[in-house]
């Protein structure tokens, strides 16, 4: 995934891409920009993730985006649930950028 994919809600847009330092701290397995935030909002998915892993880090800050009231536990319920089904499906990632 190396251009940004767009993602366009009700409430914004937001822009996802797979990256490494100096946007995502070392560690950081993903961030999501908050709604209020002036100018492109990011999601940013550590390019280090592959499988399962990286899915459930990119269900997770689109669900950050999504729904910005939810509490961090629902958000980390809902990720792992969507990407184990999603995963269950058949569903996989290229790995790389």
């Amino acid at each position: 995934m190396s251009k940004p994919i767009k993602i366009e809600l009700g409430h914004g847009t937001w822009w996802l891409k797979l990256t490494g330092p100096p946007c995502l701290p070392a560690g950081q397995d993903g961030s999501c920009d908050p709604p209020d935030k002036r100018g492109r909002r990011w999601i940013y998915i550590a390019d280090a993730l592959v499988g399962l892993e990286r899915l459930e880090t990119i269900c997770h800050e689109y669900a950050h985006a999504a729904d910005p009231q939810a509490s961090e536990e629902t958000i980390e319920e809902r990720a792992r649930v969507e990407a184990r089904l999603l995963w269950d499906l058949g569903y996989r990632l290229m790995e790389g950028p």
